[in-house]
């Protein structure tokens, strides 16, 4: 495509990708500092098949990766959860879903309550995700994901959520209950260059038989 060719051509024939931070499955950064999870599959497929560059940058939380995306730092941001208002709000383009996952709610006690849900920047659950969700809940900001779940476990928040694939790497859930929510949601990348989304969706279909080879499956808990 002539359009995404003069945008690579632009960009030095380089695609900048932002990603959060201890994110497995989805994405982080190794003891040697490789690029691992999902996000590794799709990087080198984009590299491999269409011949760019591609520097993934680590961030630490959302608000980073967004503000990273705002100032052009970055072409692409993700995975992350893909909800068209979202992007909306955020006057960006969303890809084609790279997967579907399974929202979780993690709570203590018998029953369910979401009077006050604890979020935290540094899970793609974050308080801009979660305000979709449940727009009455309060929200109870925390530093990470180990204070989510403490904070439902004194009682300073009701509620954290996750998702199923990343229910495999977080902290341990004993004396917790979890439960499903809502049906699934996709995960996949936004941008605000539709040639950057184009090239990315192409992406994406390429590799799809790669992430599926993978062994990486959501089911039902």
């Amino acid at each position: 495509d002539e359009k995404e060719k003069n945008w690579l051509k632009n960009k030095n024939n380089t695609i900048n990708i932002g990603y959060l931070d201890n994110n497995l499955p989805y994405s982080d950064m190794d003891q040697n500092g490789q690029l691992v999870g999902t996000l590794s599959l799709l990087t080198k497929k984009l590299s491999n098949q269409f011949d760019i560059t591609v520097k993934a940058i680590n961030y630490k939380d959302s608000d980073a990766l967004t503000k990273a995306l705002d100032d052009k730092e970055i072409d692409i941001l993700g995975p992350c959860f893909c909800d068209f208002y979202l992007t909306e709000c955020l006057g960006t383009i969303q890809t084609n879903p790279i997967l579907t996952t399974i929202p979780i709610i993690i709570y203590k006690g018998d029953k369910v309550n979401l009077d006050k849900i604890a979020v935290t920047s540094k899970s793609l659950f974050n308080s801009d995700v979660v305000k979709i969700f449940f727009p009455k809940s309060q929200l109870y900001f925390c530093e990470n994901e180990k204070a989510c779940l403490n904070a439902v476990k004194t009682g300073k928040a009701n509620a954290t959520i996750t998702n199923l694939g990343r229910l495999n790497f977080y902290p341990s859930l004993l004396g917790y209950s979890y439960s499903e929510f809502v049906d699934p949601v996709n995960i996949g990348f936004i941008t605000a260059e539709s040639e950057a989304c184009t090239i990315m969706n192409k992406t994406i279909a390429l590799a799809s038989e790669n992430i599926k080879r993978l062994g990486y499956r959501e089911s039902k808990i």
